[in-house]
């Protein structure tokens, strides 16, 4: 393989891992102020759904979560940007001044518009890294 052809294969790869990495955008919402920020999306009226993915603002955000329950004092569900994985779990919680039981619920997920629906997304970062490299490896060989 002639040192141009190697060139043109990592400019390529460059280019489209590059391209790859772009902001981190996830639904920021709380349902206190957000109608349509509902435990889940009305999947059957997404075109009326006021809320948008937006681009995080928070320092080093990796990841997009989702709350509902009860979550700073408040009941329903929030959406936001995170620099830490706050992971994934449910809890019931009581107050002592109450009856109630509340469930309480956090999920963490890692890619962009993943909290948008009930079951998050994981990433598929690193599946298309993996596809890319092997797509340039046998375009490289064939050079």
């Amino acid at each position: 393989m002639s040192p141009s052809s190697w060139l043109l294969c990592i400019a390529c790869t460059v280019v489209v891992l590059s391209s790859a990495v772009n902001a981190l955008n996830c639904y920021q919402c709380e349902s206190t102020n957000h109608a349509d920020c509902k435990e889940q999306f009305d999947h059957d009226h997404l075109d009326t759904i006021t809320i948008r993915s937006e681009e995080c603002r928070v320092d080093a955000a990796q990841y997009c979560v989702k709350t509902t329950g009860v979550w700073g004092g408040v009941v329903g569900t929030t959406r936001f940007c995170s620099s830490r994985d706050m992971g994934n779990e449910c809890k019931f919680v009581t107050y002592p001044d109450h009856d109630r039981v509340y469930r309480a619920c956090i999920y963490t997920c890692s890619g962009s518009h993943c909290n948008g629906s009930q079951r998050l997304v994981q990433s598929g970062f690193g599946l298309l890294t993996i596809m890319c490299t092997a797509l340039f490896s046998f375009l490289c060989k064939a050079l």
